[in-house]
């Protein structure tokens, strides 16, 4: 087998010495008939005749020492880059029509497998969920101080518990200063996500506690631009709101470079904050292992249970609420939209696949002549179907590596306006799933696109169009090429129907009457920073 794959590679050496061979066998003939009595020229016709065809022999001994149907897919690649190349008008149209329809649905791939599909970039990412209180049914709110205390001390139920509310912080530089987003979080918040410090450390226990060190942690990306990537950040302060935090940890890149958030600072409990009526922070909790979602919301109801003499009157019917966190981060109307907008581009695929069939079918009709000579000189049936399906995937593959670059560009500009309505954890990018769903697209559509063109072209009638010139399409390609071109005009109207009645949405959304005037109203906040300001009466002074 070996051998055989090796001889693909030393055809040139090896029909030189299949000639030798040949060559050598036809003289020895030649000398045992003259020996036996016969003229030279005698000999050597008489030793041909024995022979018998030379040409036909070694079309089959070149077929026994190698394997004949990658010679012949080999030999169909060069002719079917050489047809490309010879036709440029023709081969640019087909590839671009290709790369456009590969390009989107590439693109669009991305989106969904990174929104919906992959897997959360964090160590088992079916454990890690959100707690919730709510008053029932799909109602979900945040969680009061005290209820989260409570929650924590379920060790037989979370691994890692921790809260995180949204902040913002006045960035004092040697410039002018800076607001900047952060994050205030309980000490177990990377441990929930198991996430490590690529420099330092993350949060200890005690640093969510009063009285505790100011302290930071900084993403990846904040690292990079606002330090310039400084090895010795961990020396350095981080002065917000006119107070030095030290900076002990520096994230690795990937998912919270995608959070608004630039840094997490420990969210320390004021006393004031100690209730069970304001809902004011989300949770965030990972399972003990062996623990089933299931369980943990029995667990939560038992607990629920116990804790209603404490809770207020208003509250008398809420209970506690665990979802998966994927669950949270992707929301229907999201989930909904990329599944829509995948669907779309689905059919765009097809159109492009109907666009590039049909040119095919009107370049085999062209082609009828060149089939039945091949066949005339000894070709099957089968050899020049898979000839016309090789030259095709070529076109598909070239359209498929062009179509890659077409998602790399509308990846790379669609990406920072979309960043804000997906998940932090959404990575948009050509990884391997991505290469691997653009190649089976482009080998999907090479089969969609040359079954036709290469059943049309090479089962036609082969005697008949050798013994004519070319006068156009016969009757029933061109019957094939009006039926593709309806079912493209089919799904194009489909495509126009749908974004008219999304664009005619949009319209109507905008024309709604409020019921109050919104024009001319503007709305403005201040955030204060509580070193400044550390009552209501400052900041009502202010």
């Amino acid at each position: 087998m070996i051998k055989r794959f090796l001889a693909l590679f030393r055809k040139a050496k090896m029909d030189h010495e299949l000639d030798d061979e040949v060559q050598a066998y036809l003289e020895l003939a030649e000398k045992d008939l003259i020996a036996n009595g016969a003229t030279p020229q005698e000999a050597r016709i008489q030793a041909r005749r024995n022979f018998g065809g030379i040409e036909q022999m070694k079309e089959r001994h070149r077929d026994d020492r190698s394997y004949l149907w990658i010679d012949n897919t080999l030999r169909d690649l060069r002719y079917g880059l050489s047809a490309l190349v010879n036709n440029p008008g023709f081969a640019a149209v087909t590839i671009g029509v290709l790369a456009l329809g590969i390009g989107a649905n590439t693109a669009m791939f991305s989106l969904i497998d990174a929104v919906v599909w992959k897997p959360l970039p964090f160590p088992k990412p079916d454990r890690i969920v959100r707690v919730w209180e709510g008053p029932g049914g799909a109602l979900r709110n945040g969680t009061a101080t005290l209820t989260f205390l409570d929650w924590k001390k379920q060790t037989d139920i979370f691994e890692a518990l921790s809260v995180d509310s949204p902040t913002t912080a006045a960035l004092t530089t040697k410039d002018e200063p800076t607001r900047i987003e952060g994050n205030l979080v309980s000490a177990d918040y990377f441990n929930v996500f198991g996430v490590h410090a690529q420099l330092g450390r993350t949060f200890s226990p005690q640093e969510d506690q009063p009285g505790s060190q100011p302290v930071v942690v900084i993403s990846h990306a904040a690292w990079q631009t606002r330090f310039a990537a400084d090895p010795n950040i961990l020396t350095r302060d981080l002065v917000l709101d006119g107070t030095p935090n030290r900076i002990i940890g520096v994230l690795p890149a990937g998912s919270f470079d995608r959070e608004p958030a630039a840094f997490w600072k420990p969210l320390v409990f004021a006393p004031e904050q100690m209730t069970r009526g304001s809902h004011w922070i989300a949770t965030v909790a990972r399972l003990k292992s062996g623990i089933t979602i299931d369980q943990a919301r029995a667990k939560l109801a038992i607990l629920r249970a116990d804790l209603a003499p404490q809770m207020a009157a208003f509250k008398k019917d809420w209970t506690f609420v665990i979802d998966p966190f994927t669950q949270m981060l992707v929301g229907n109307t999201l989930r909904q939209s990329v599944y829509l907008g995948f669907g779309a581009v689905l059919m765009v695929l097809l159109i492009a696949c109907a666009n590039v069939a049909n040119l095919l079918l009107a370049r085999g009709a062209t082609r009828q002549k060149e089939m039945a000579l091949r066949a005339a000189l000894g070709a099957s049936r089968g050899r020049l179907t898979m000839q016309l399906m090789v030259e095709s995937w070529v076109l598909c593959l070239i359209g498929g590596i062009a179509g890659i670059a077409v998602a790399y560009g509308i990846l790379k500009t669609a990406a920072p306006m979309l960043a804000p309505y997906l998940p932090f954890t959404a990575d948009l990018s050509i990884d391997p799933r991505v290469l691997a769903f653009a190649a089976a697209a482009a080998v999907a559509v090479s089969i969609l696109v040359s079954i036709l063109p290469s059943l049309q072209t090479s089962f036609g009638n082969l005697t008949q169009s050798l013994n004519q010139a070319s006068r156009g399409s016969t009757g029933s390609s061109a019957f094939l090429r009006r039926s593709i071109v309806v079912g493209e005009v089919a799904v194009s109207l489909i495509l126009l129907c749908g974004a008219s009645l999304l664009f005619r949405s949009l319209v109507n959304l905008q024309k709604i009457d409020p019921g109050v005037r919104i024009d001319h109203v503007v709305t403005m906040s201040a955030d204060l920073p509580l070193a400044a300001y550390p009552t209501p009466e400052n900041a009502t002074q202010f």
